[in-house]
C-alpha cells in the first residue's frame, strides 16, 4: 500500500468516525432537547410518558415509541383525557430553516395507534379569566402535512349509559400547519391550509333517550359525505311511556346519505361557526309516535325563528334539499287503541338562507312537496325572517283531491270522527306571529259529511251525527268551479310545538270554511 492510498484510508475512516461521532452527538443533543421539551415546555397539568425515542438525525426524524400523555384538570389530579399511541413521529426537521430562518420547519407529523378516552364528568373548566397557550413555543413551527392513522375515540359522561361518543376508525390529514405563541392562545390553535378526515362505526348520544349513529364520513374543506345516519329512540315505545315523566315523542330517523358543498367551521370572536353552500339530504324517513296519554310537556316551545336565533352557533346555509323523504305520525289519545297515522311520501323540500347570521330582512324560505296518504299532493311555501323578535311567518299550502276516508285511520281512533266525501282542492294561507295568527282558506268538496262514533269507537251514534252536519255545507257549490271560503284567528298555546300551533289555524279555517257563509 503506498503512502497515497493509505493517506486516503486514514483520512476516510477519520471522516467516519466523525461522522459517527457527530451523529451520536446530535442523537444526543436532539433527544435531550426532545426530552426537555416533553417535560418543561407542556402544560403543568400534562404527563408524557414512552418508551423510547428514535432518531435520524442526518435526515431530522424523530420518533417518539409508545407514547401515552395524560391530561389532568388545572385544579386538582384528576385525570380526564388519556391518549396513547403506537408511535408518533416527525419526519424531516429542517435544520436549516431552524438555524437561518429561526423557525421550525417539519415535513410531515404522523401519529399512528392512537386511542383516545376522555371523560367529560371528571373535566373542571378552569377559573382563569385570561386565556393561556396550550403550550410555549419561542420559534414558529411549520408543519407540511399532519397525519392520523389508524386512531380511536371514546367520549363517557359518567351516566349509566356512560359512552357518550364512539369512533372506531378515524384517519385525518392537514396540510400546512402554522403554529405560534398567538395561534396558541386562540381556540383553535393553528392554521392551515386543507382537511381531509375520515371515520367509520361512529354513535354518539344526543339526549337522556335518543343516539345517532353513523356508519362512516368522509369530510375535506370542499366536500363532505355521511353514510347511513340514523337518528333513534334507545327504548321501545312502551319503555319510553314507562319511564319519561313528561311526554316525549318517540322516533326513528334514517338517512341514506348527507352530502356537504363547501364546508366552514371555526371560531370567530371566540364564537363557533358553521356554514356550507349546500347540503342535500336523501331518502330521509322519519317514524314519530306520540304517547298523549303520558302527562303534558308544558314548557315553553319557541318557533323555527327564534330557535335558531338564540342557537349557541352561528350558522349559515345557503342551500339545503330534502330528497324523496318520508314521514310516518302516530299518536295514541285513548288507551284502547295504538292510535291514529298520517303519512306523507314523496316528500321533496328546498330551504334557503338556512342560519342566523344573514341580514336583517333576509328571508329563511322553504318549498315542500309531498304525497299526502298515498295519493293527495300537497305544496307547501313558508318563511319568515330569523331576526325578526316578534317571529312573524308566512305559511301557504295546496292540498289536492283527498277522499275523506283517507283521514279515518288517524281521526276514527283519535277523535272519534269520520269522514265522508273528499276535497277537490284546499288553499290556505296562515300570516302569524310567535302569540297569534290568521288563516284565510278556499276549500272545494262534494258530498262532505261528518260521522260521529259511539264510545270506543263501536258504531255510529246517527243522532249527533245528524245534529253536527246541520252546521255543515255539504258541498262546496253547485258549480265545478266554485270553492267555499272562510277565515279565522288562533291563538298560540306556547306550550305545544308549531306544528300544534298549524293545526289549531287549519282546524279554525276549515270550521269557517264548512260552517261560514263561504
Amino acid at each position: 500500500m503506498n503512502k497515497k492510498t493509505r493517506t486516503i484510508l486514514i483520512s476516510l475512516v477519520i471522516l467516519t468516525l466523525a461522522l459517527l461521532t457527530a451523529q451520536i452527538l446530535i442523537n444526543r443533543v436532539v433527544k435531550n432537547k426532545a426530552e426537555f421539551f416533553l417535560k418543561n415546555r407542556l402544560p403543568e397539568h400534562f404527563t408524557v410518558s414512552y418508551s423510547d425515542i428514535n432518531l435520524k438525525s442526518f435526515s431530522g426524524t424523530i420518533t417518539i415509541v409508545d407514547p401515552e400523555v395524560h391530561i389532568q384538570n388545572k385544579t386538582d389530579t384528576i385525570t380526564h383525557t388519556i391518549v396513547k399511541a403506537t408511535s408518533f413521529t416527525i419526519e424531516d426537521v429542517s435544520y436549516w430553516s431552524y438555524l437561518v430562518n429561526k423557525e421550525i420547519n417539519i415535513e410531515d407529523i404522523k401519529l399512528d395507534g392512537a386511542a383516545i378516552t376522555y371523560s367529560k364528568h371528571k373535566f373542571k373548566k378552569s377559573t382563569d379569566t385570561v386565556r393561556k397557550p396550550l403550550a410555549k413555543v419561542f420559534k414558529p413551527i411549520l408543519v407540511e402535512g399532519l397525519s392520523i392513522e389508524n386512531a380511536s375515540l371514546t367520549i363517557y359522561d359518567g351516566t349509566k349509559d356512560s359512552i357518550s361518543v364512539s369512533v372506531g376508525d378515524i384517519a385525518l390529514e392537514i396540510d400546512d400547519i402554522y403554529i405560534d405563541s398567538k395561534t396558541l392562545s386562540r381556540k383553535l390553535p393553528l392554521d392551515y391550509s386543507d382537511y381531509n378526515a375520515n371515520g367509520s362505526d361512529i354513535s354518539l348520544k344526543v339526549g337522556k333517550y335518543e343516539r345517532l349513529t353513523l356508519e362512516d364520513f368522509t369530510i375535506t374543506n370542499r366536500k363532505g359525505r355521511f353514510n347511513n345516519v340514523t337518528l333513534k329512540t334507545k327504548y321501545s315505545k312502551a319503555d319510553l311511556s314507562n319511564i319519561t315523566p313528561i311526554e316525549k315523542d318517540h322516533f326513528n330517523l334514517a338517512i341514506a346519505a348527507i352530502e356537504i358543498d363547501n364546508p366552514t367551521f371555526g371560531f370567530e370572536n371566540s364564537e363557533l361557526f358553521a356554514g356550507a353552500n349546500s347540503i342535500t339530504i336523501s331518502k330521509p324517513t322519519l317514524e314519530v309516535y306520540r304517547d298523549k296519554l303520558v302527562t303534558d310537556d308544558n314548557s315553553y316551545k319557541p318557533l323555527y325563528s327564534k330557535m335558531l336565533r338564540d342557537a349557541p352557533i352561528n350558522l349559515l346555509v345557503d342551500d339545503v334539499t330534502i330528497k324523496n323523504g318520508s314521514i310516518v305520525y302516530q299518536e295514541k289519545l285513548k288507551d284502547d287503541n295504538q292510535g291514529g297515522r298520517i303519512e306523507f311520501s314523496a316528500l321533496n323540500a328546498s330551504i334557503n338562507k338556512l342560519g342566523n347570521t344573514y341580514p336583517a330582512g333576509d328571508q329563511t324560505s322553504l318549498n315542500i312537496t309531498a304525497t299526502f296518504m298515498d295519493n293527495t299532493p300537497i305544496e307547501v311555501d313558508w318563511s319568515f325572517d330569523v331576526n325578526d323578535k316578534n317571529d312573524l311567518f308566512l305559511f301557504k299550502g295546496s292540498i289536492g283531491k283527498l277522499p275523506g276516508e283517507q283521514m279515518n285511520q288517524f281521526t276514527a281512533p283519535n277523535l272519534n270522527i269520520k269522514l265522508t266525501g273528499e276535497t277537490y282542492q284546499t288553499y290556505f294561507t296562515i300570516d302569524g306571529n310567535a302569540s297569534k295568527s290568521s288563516i284565510d282558506m278556499r276549500m272545494k268538496y262534494d258530498d262532505f259529511e261528518i260521522e260521529i262514533m259511539r264510545k270506543r269507537g263501536k258504531g255510529i251514534n246517527k243522532l249527533l251525527s245528524k245534529v253536527v252536519n246541520l252546521f255543515i255545507k255539504e258541498d262546496s257549490d253547485d258549480k265545478p268551479t266554485d270553492f267555499r271560503e272562510g277565515s279565522g284567528e288562533t291563538e298560540r298555546d306556547t306550550t305545544k310545538s308549531f306544528f300544534n300551533y298549524l293545526w289549531l289555524n287549519l282546524k279554525s279555517g276549515l270550521i269557517a270554511t264548512l260552517a261560514g257563509k263561504g
